[in-house]
């Protein structure tokens, strides 16, 4: 298979490392590289998601974007469900655009009652918790991050 992990950042890079043992065709994108999203999407069998949610990523994942992948492709995302168009990921679904999706993110009750709805209908539709924050490492890197914030803060203020 072909994966291609969009965001190439802390945890794209962990993902790539865990794809290794599969020996799959890795392929990389990032909004450092200038690459052409439509290329990366239409070469992909895979589409991993890990890219900040800012100004520049706001919905660039459009249902015209959906479309143009094979209809065989699997699109995850555990970055932000607003790294999607509004109702994008459901519609592609629902018309057989991409095989399947899994999310562990939504944007609020309304989007987390249409993916469930996706899952009890019987689309291949995976939502789990986000529980990554969850583990050891994840809340010690979180302390570490805002102790710095503070740290800087108090500093400025001296």
């Amino acid at each position: 298979k072909k994966v291609g992990i969009l965001g190439y950042g802390r945890i794209g890079k962990q993902v790539a490392g865990r794809l290794i043992p599969f020996d799959t065709e890795t392929y990389f994108m990032d909004k450092e590289d200038g690459g052409d999203l439509e290329e990366f999407l239409r070469l992909v069998d895979i589409v991993s998601i890990h890219v900040p949610l800012n100004a520049e990523t706001e919905g660039m994942i459009t249902e015209g974007y959906l479309q143009i992948m094979k209809p065989t492709a699997f699109l995850i995302n555990t970055s932000r469900s607003q790294i999607l168009a509004p109702g994008a990921i459901e519609k592609a679904i629902k018309e057989k655009w991409v095989a399947g999706a899994a999310f562990d993110i939504w944007r609020d009750e309304k989007e987390l009652n249409e993916f469930e709805k996706l899952q009890k209908d019987g689309f291949n539709f995976i939502l789990t918790k986000h529980i990554g924050g969850f583990c050891r490492e994840a809340r010690e890197l979180t302390d570490n991050f805002i102790f710095e914030k503070i740290k800087k803060y108090v500093e400025s203020k001296s």
